[in-house]
């Protein structure tokens, strides 16, 4: 019973210890959100419900909305058709790598609790590639400006993820066709 209890307690140690070893989630914080509008690509992502239906051709547009960013996802499902969620982001940062997104219609967005965070993780210096995620590891994007990227620089960026305690055991790379889906 000793040696399970201590077999135990040993064990905790080791999962916080590792835990503890990956970076905490944070947001940029050199960011210009006015750069970040426009169209991105999915390049991969994490499993979400949100998404289920989508089998490839996902990206989404961003623009300007009064003091926020109005967000319009698309992806193709399973039949051809494109599917199609619009949204609205709140920054909640200074420098606008935090953002709060809700998909309500616009008369129910001022319901608690229903806006989720995008956090921008990491970005390249030209604003071309851009990881996505949310500080509780749940969710992950890894975006582009264009519909693919090469093998070298995914990994580079979901090894990002991974420093930062993201588990990828489920990524799911996307399916896009070349050419603009929105």
């Amino acid at each position: 019973m000793r040696k399970l209890l201590l077999s135990l307690v040993l064990g905790g140690f080791v999962t916080l210890g590792q835990m503890a070893s990956a970076s905490d989630v944070k947001a940029v914080t050199d960011f210009d959100s006015q750069r970040y509008l426009g169209q991105w690509y999915e390049i991969a992502r994490l499993p979400n419900f949100f998404q289920e239906k989508c089998v490839g051709d996902i990206a989404a547009k961003y623009h300007r909305e009064g003091e926020g960013i109005a967000v319009v996802n698309r992806c193709r499902v399973a039949d051809g058709k494109m599917d199609v969620a619009t949204g609205f982001a709140t920054l909640e940062n200074s420098s606008g790598s935090e953002l709060k997104v809700s998909f309500l219609p616009r008369y129910l967005r001022w319901v608690p609790f229903t806006k989720g965070d995008y956090w921008v993780l990491r970005i390249d210096p030209d604003y071309q590639i851009s990881l996505v995620g949310d500080p509780d590891r749940k969710y992950l994007w890894l975006l582009s400006r264009t519909p693919t990227l090469s093998a070298e620089v995914i990994k580079d960026y979901l090894n990002s993820a991974k420093e930062m305690g993201y588990q990828l055991d489920n990524i799911i790379y996307t399916q896009n066709s070349v050419g603009d889906q929105q």
